[in-house]
């Protein structure tokens, strides 16, 4: 199968290269090295090597992913297998639609409530819109139908150094987000 053997390429021994480790204790898990990790489906043997390939290097005890779907659907019960945290990303693009990352982000966060710490709707995405009219519509959709559905953890949003220092919106989060990561 072609697909997996894209994925195998990597091996889980990489696994690290494919994390953007943001602290001692947390790295950020966007699946595959691809710029369209959003699209890559990796099966779920490769991603459980690939989280197991993390827990082995020991230090990392939470994972954040950008989405819901697809590979990162398998992060919480994966990581939760090693003792992991998850921060659940849920990806917001003003050109697409929506409405599939927000029921995946909703349904992990709900069946996974010891491992999903929070749930960040939106990554990034003040800095890839580039107009935080449409960005700020959109995290608080994705908040307002996380609580409508009885999402309990803390939603936050990501935002880039750059963006977080803006002097139009400096240190702004989102109306109902309750914290910010960066």
């Amino acid at each position: 199968m072609l697909l997996a053997a894209r994925f195998n390429v990597h091996s889980a021994h990489r696994c690290l290269d494919r994390c953007r480790l943001f602290s001692r204790r947390a790295a950020a898990y966007p699946i595959t090295r691809a710029s369209s990790f959003l699209t890559l489906q990796p099966p779920r043997d490769v991603v459980a090597a690939q989280i197991a390939a993390i827990a082995a290097a020991g230090n990392i005890k939470c994972l954040l992913t950008y989405g819901s779907l697809g590979g990162a659907a398998f992060v919480p019960e994966l990581a939760a297998a090693h003792g992991m945290k998850v921060i659940q990303g849920v990806w917001l693009d003003p050109d697409a639609a929506n409405q599939e990352q927000i029921n995946g982000g909703i349904a992990l966060a709900n069946a996974n409530p010891d491992t999903v710490s929070a749930v960040m709707c939106g990554s990034e995405i003040r800095l890839r819109t580039k107009n935080h009219v449409v960005a700020e519509q959109l995290v608080a959709s994705c908040v307002q139908q996380m609580r409508a559905a009885g999402v309990k953890q803390p939603l936050t949003h990501q935002a880039t150094w750059p963006e977080w220092c803006n002097e139009e919106f400096p240190g702004q989060l989102f109306p109902n987000c309750e914290q910010v990561s960066n």
